[in-house]
């Protein structure tokens, strides 16, 4: 998703965005505004130059040495150049594009842009700032949701390897001391030795869905045929496109400019060829509603809400819900995975430890019979 996440720098992002449209809102000057922000510092001692420099070459270091405040200069210096670009005169969207490269969503950016050309920044801007949290939000839950839960899975299959591999094998060489037939060990402590490549395989896992989202074309394509990531990737694409339609119409463009609109600030190849085909039906004169059914995107429930709005002939309102309607959704859908995670991988860790018992005891039993 497009939106904020857990990041330190995405929260920053959002607040430059918020400060930018409480800026026209209150007529103050933009450069004014920026340097209000908390990570704008002055920096006019050769000292502070030099903290600069080791906070880029330092950069890629940080998740391991804990100098916080070196962000902070680096980021300082990101809004000075920002201050020093409009005051030399330069649009706010090539600003933010220079100084901010792949950081603040291609909707806020194209935004920003459509609302210079229509003179506009007044109302747009406030608009975008409030479109850039609602992404953080509905990507927030969802990341840490899915955080615990593989985190959970992680813990839970390391466990189970543990078990397999350090404590099982003393429990088999116990009961075969007692009983040495081994006709009664289970097999997954029987053929134990083949379970050696899962070892690595949840780890490779991780990695991979943490990487996904950059494969590009590969990691959607992928992501769309997996069950339950296709259907969760299509629902935050809808969600994305919601947000980013009602940002664009909320500045005055009708349907098929805000649709086109959308389509260049979409990343999604997937969404891209849908889009293609509804701005080609929405040019032969199709009904907006019915073009955007055509799309099949979500569920009839998403389709009846952008209906309704067709019918009171407030489409801006009718994606606003749809965006609405789509982050209670994923929040439910975030919360039946959690609170699937927990019972499941009890009842898996439970399982295991439960035959190990049950094959000891069944042993010692029968040790017992065979004294009597």
């Amino acid at each position: 998703m497009q939106g904020s996440g857990l990041s330190e720098s995405r929260s920053r992002i959002s607040m430059i965005a918020d400060m930018l449209g409480w800026g026209v809102r209150q007529h103050i000057p933009l450069p004014e505004v920026l340097k209000s922000i908390p990570s704008y510092r002055k920096l006019n001692t050769p000292l502070l130059n030099i903290r600069i420099v080791l906070g880029w070459f330092l950069a890629p270091f940080l998740l391991l040495v804990p100098l916080s405040s070196l962000t902070d200069i680096q980021w300082s210096y990101l809004v000075r150049r920002l201050i020093r670009g409009l005051e030399k005169g330069e649009r706010l969207s090539f600003a933010l594009r220079r100084t901010f490269p792949g950081q603040f969503p291609e909707f806020y950016l194209l935004g920003v842009e459509r609302a210079e050309q229509n003179n506009r920044l007044e109302t747009a801007l406030p608009l975008l700032a409030n479109q850039i949290n609602y992404l953080g939000t509905v990507t927030r839950e969802r990341k840490a949701g899915l955080f615990f839960a593989v985190q959970k899975l992680l813990i839970t299959v390391y466990f189970l390897l543990f078990i397999l591999f350090f404590v099982a094998p003393k429990f088999i060489e116990l009961g075969e001391d007692i009983s040495p037939d081994s006709s009664g060990i289970p097999w997954i402590f029987k053929h134990r030795t083949h379970l050696e490549l899962l070892i690595p395989a949840p780890l490779i896992l991780f990695l991979f869905v943490v990487l996904m989202p950059g494969m590009g074309r590969l990691g959607e394509f992928i992501s769309l045929h997996i069950p339950f990531v296709g259907r969760e990737y299509k629902r935050f694409a809808l969600g994305d496109l919601a947000v980013s339609m009602a940002t664009f119409l909320r500045q005055g463009d009708d349907i098929l400019s805000a649709t086109q609109w959308s389509l260049k600030a979409t990343r999604s190849r997937w969404l891209r060829r849908r889009l293609s085909a509804c701005i080609q039906k929405l040019q032969q004169g199709v009904r907006w509603d019915v073009a955007w059914g055509s799309m099949r995107l979500g569920r009839p429930m998403d389709q009846w809400v952008l209906t309704n709005a067709a019918r009171r002939e407030d489409p801006a309102s009718g994606f606003e819900l749809l965006a609405e309607w789509l982050q209670q959704e994923i929040d439910h859908s975030t919360r039946r995975l959690l609170n699937w995670v927990d019972p499941v991988c009890t009842l898996i860790t439970a399982g295991l430890v439960g035959t190990l018992a049950y094959y000891l005891f069944s042993v010692l039993l029968n040790y017992l019979y065979a004294l009597m």
